[in-house]
């Protein structure tokens, strides 16, 4: 039997101000506290816009288009749309923003588009009066792989455009969406078969020895996930023994338990014991630590079942 105990938390501070006379964009900080696969509700952004002809510029002729703008979104500190955001240890967390709509358009810059769905667009159907305009889109995690803790930032510059993309668009305003990701330390459990992957619901093992015999073992594979050191103990409920359940029995079997060939010792019934101090985080696929039981002398014992229960619980470090 095993206990499991991990934290997660997300934090997205999104911070975007638009201030010239010709427009001001506006918007809140918004607190996302969610599971490892994120995918934020939509986040929208406020517009204060005023169109003084092509918002900002004389009206040069081209009619109907004068009224269209757009918004595109840079490739952020990553210098590519597989963006990702770092920590002060240069980790990487990748994520994209998403069009609203279906998740299946990455925005990106206007000069970078090749769909329009990949920009947000919009009207200006007055002249000269404030009017607001909203736009929305969506922020999501790659999963594939879990990041070391830490608080991680990344920059995407937002740009008003007058037109629409494939329509020789004129940038018209320029600001900064500033998004801040903590990643609090994490550490899943698992017990497998031997030379399984980790399975994060596989919480607890049942070693059947069937009828016992001395000498007699048996295997499994303790798997560790972490983004952050850990520890991990081990807590006997019988003190190292196997009880017969029969209450009015007090016959026991030893047994001997190796982690990774080393024994394992236990100084009483309920005690945790300090079994891994590991100083640094797994790789994706987690740390895999080989358990093995081996049942002691059987001879002259009473009949009956013996069961022992050993709870391992990891923690960060």
């Amino acid at each position: 039997m095993m206990n499991l105990r991990h934290t997660l938390s997300f934090i997205i501070c999104l911070l975007l101000t638009f201030e010239s006379i010709g427009c001001n964009f506006q918007t809140r900080n918004v607190d996302y506290r969610s599971n490892y696969s994120l995918v934020s509700d939509p986040v929208s952004l406020q517009v204060n816009m005023r169109r003084i002809n092509r918002i900002g510029q004389n009206d040069d002729g081209r009619g109907f288009l004068c009224y269209l703008y757009s918004y595109g979104f840079d490739e952020g500190n990553a210098g590519s749309y597989n963006r990702f955001m770092t920590n002060n240890r240069g980790d990487r967390l990748y994520y994209n923003i998403y069009n609203s709509n279906g998740f299946q358009n990455v925005l990106r810059d206007i000069d970078d588009i090749s769909q329009n769905g990949e920009a947000i667009t919009g009207y200006a159907l007055t002249r000269n009066t404030w009017y607001s305009d909203s736009f929305d889109f969506r922020l999501i995690i790659d999963n594939s792989v879990l990041v070391p803790t830490g608080n991680y930032t990344d920059t995407v510059a937002i740009k008003l455009y007058s037109g629409f993309p494939f329509n020789s668009p004129a940038l018209e305003r320029t600001r900064n969406l500033n998004l801040r990701i903590t990643v609090d330390p994490l550490v899943y459990v698992s017990i497998v078969s031997v030379g399984a992957p980790h399975d994060p619901g596989q919480t607890s093992y049942t070693m059947n020895f069937g009828e016992l015999e001395t000498g007699e073992r048996l295997a499994a594979d303790l798997k560790v996930v972490s983004n952050t050191p850990y520890k991990v103990f081990f807590e006997s409920q019988n003190g190292g023994v196997l009880k017969n359940t029969n209450p009015s029995s007090a016959s026991e079997v030893n047994y001997q338990l190796f982690l990774n060939s080393s024994l394992v010792t236990f100084p009483g019934p309920s005690t945790r014991v300090e079994i891994i101090d590991s100083s640094s985080v797994t790789p994706p696929g987690g740390e895999t630590y080989n358990l093995e039981a081996e049942i002691g002398n059987v001879t002259s014992k009473e009949a009956g079942s013996y069961v022992e229960s050993i709870t391992i619980t990891a923690e960060a470090n």
